[in-house]
C-alpha cells in the first residue's frame, strides 16, 4: 500500500497507477531510459502517451509522437508544447519516412509502441542502431505475429512488456514503483494527466466514452 501525495486529489491520483506503472517497468526497468535520448511515442494523446511525454520531458529527451486526429495533435501542441513538426499521423505508415528524415536517417533510440500490423513493422524500422523497441500493446503478441530478424544485426533490442505478469512473478515491483513515484511526484516526471470524471450512475456512458478514443 502507498499514500496519495498531498498535492494530488483522489481523481488525479487515479490517473497515475496503470499508466505510470507500465512506463516505469517499460522505460526505467527494461529499456534503461537515459537522459537526452530520442524517443518515438505512439498514441501520445492517450493516458500512457501523456505520461510518457511527462517522463521524457523530465529526462530531457528528444521527443517525437504520433496521434490519430488533428484535435489530438492540437492538444499536444497546446498542453505539452510539442512542435508541430514532431507530431505525425498514426493512421498510416508515412511516419516511418518522416521520422527517418527528421533524424537524418538515424532513427530514434527508443520506440514505445502500441500500434499493430504493418504499423508495428514501420515503427520497428524507426529504431536506431543499438536502440530499443518497447512493445506495450498485446494484440500482435496474442496473434503470435512474426517480426523480421534482420534488424537484430543492428544490435536492436525488442522488449515485450507485460507488467501484470511481471508483478505476479515479483510483487515487490509494485513497491519499487511506489517509491519511484513518490520520489518523482514533485519534479514534473510523474504528474496527473488530463481526465474526465463520470458519476457512478454514468458507468455505461463512461465505457462508451472510452471506446470512442476521443478522450485525451
Amino acid at each position: 500500500m502507498t499514500t496519495v501525495p498531498d498535492h494530488w486529489s483522489m481523481a488525479e491520483a487515479v490517473t497515475i497507477l496503470s499508466t505510470y506503472s507500465t512506463l516505469y517497468y517499460a522505460l526505467i526497468k527494461r529499456a534503461n531510459l537515459k537522459r537526452g535520448e530520442s524517443i518515438l511515442i505512439h498514441s501520445a494523446a492517450g493516458g500512457v502517451g501523456q505520461s510518457a511525454i511527462n517522463m521524457c520531458l523530465n529526462y530531457g529527451c528528444d521527443i517525437y509522437v504520433t496521434v490519430g486526429t488533428e484535435e489530438k495533435k492540437q492538444f499536444l501542441v497546446k498542453e505539452y508544447n510539442i512542435p508541430v513538426n514532431r507530431i505525425f499521423n498514426s493512421r498510416d505508415i508515412l511516419f516511418k519516412n518522416q521520422i527517418m528524415d527528421a533524424t537524418n536517417g538515424k532513427g530514434v533510440d527508443i520506440v514505445i509502441n502500441s500500434l499493430s500490423g504493418e504499423k508495428l513493422d514501420a515503427s520497428y524500422e524507426c529504431v536506431a542502431n543499438s536502440g530499443r523497441f518497447v512493445e506495450i500493446g498485446k494484440y500482435d503478441m496474442f496473434q503470435n505475429r512474426k517480426v523480421g530478424m534482420f534488424d537484430f544485426l543492428r544490435d536492436i533490442q525488442f522488449i515485450g512488456v507485460a507488467f501484470d505478469s511481471a508483478f505476479m512473478k515479483d510483487p515487490e515491483l509494485l513497491n519499487e514503483f511506489y517509491d519511484w513515484m513518490h520520489k518523482n511526484c514533485t519534479n514534473g516526471c510523474v504528474k496527473p494527466i488530463n481526465y474526465t470524471v463520470f458519476n457512478a450512475s454514468e458507468a455505461e456512458k463512461a465505457f462508451r466514452f472510452m471506446t470512442t478514443g476521443s478522450g485525451k
